[in-house]
C-alpha cells in the first residue's frame, strides 16, 4: 500500500484527488515543457481487462487526422474490439454519416467522419465514435 498526503483543496467532494484541481506541469524534451489544463485530460474507465485494438488498428486517415487528438485515439485504441460489420452499416444509416459521405472529395469526407468521431469522443460516446470511424 502507498499512502500520500493531499491538501485538502486538491480533494473532490469525494474525497479523492481532483485531477482538475491541480496545476500539473510535464517536461517534454530540451528546453520545452507543457501545463496539463482541464481541456487535455480525458478518462479511460478502469480497470482494463483486456488489451485494446490498438491505434494501428484504427483506419489511416484518423490516424492522419487533424481533428483528432493523440488523447482521442488513445481512447479509439483501447477499445477491446473493432466494430462488426453490422454495428458500421447501422452507424452508415444516421443521418450525420449520411451527409458526411456525401461530399464529394475523399478528404472531405474524412473531414466530416472525423468530425462526427471527434464530437461523439466529447460527448464520452467511444463505441459510437469507433463505429463512425469505420463507415468509410
Amino acid at each position: 500500500m502507498v499512502n500520500i498526503h493531499i491538501r485538502n483543496e486538491y480533494k473532490g467532494i469525494d474525497g479523492n484527488l481532483d485531477t482538475e484541481k491541480l496545476d500539473l506541469v510535464a517536461r517534454m524534451g530540451g528546453n520545452w515543457y507543457t501545463r496539463a489544463s482541464k481541456d487535455s485530460l480525458f478518462e479511460i474507465p478502469k480497470p482494463i481487462y483486456s488489451t485494446g485494438i490498438g491505434v494501428d488498428s484504427l483506419p489511416l486517415h484518423a490516424r492522419n487526422s487533424k481533428v483528432l487528438t493523440g488523447n482521442d485515439l488513445g481512447r479509439l485504441g483501447n477499445m477491446a474490439e473493432k466494430p462488426s460489420l453490422e454495428s458500421i452499416e447501422k452507424c452508415k444509416k444516421t443521418t450525420e454519416v449520411i451527409e458526411a459521405l456525401k461530399t464529394t472529395t475523399i478528404e472531405d469526407r474524412f473531414q466530416k467522419l472525423n468530425d462526427i468521431v471527434k464530437n461523439h469522443l466529447d460527448n464520452s460516446n467511444v463505441e459510437q465514435a469507433l463505429n463512425s470511424l469505420f463507415c468509410i
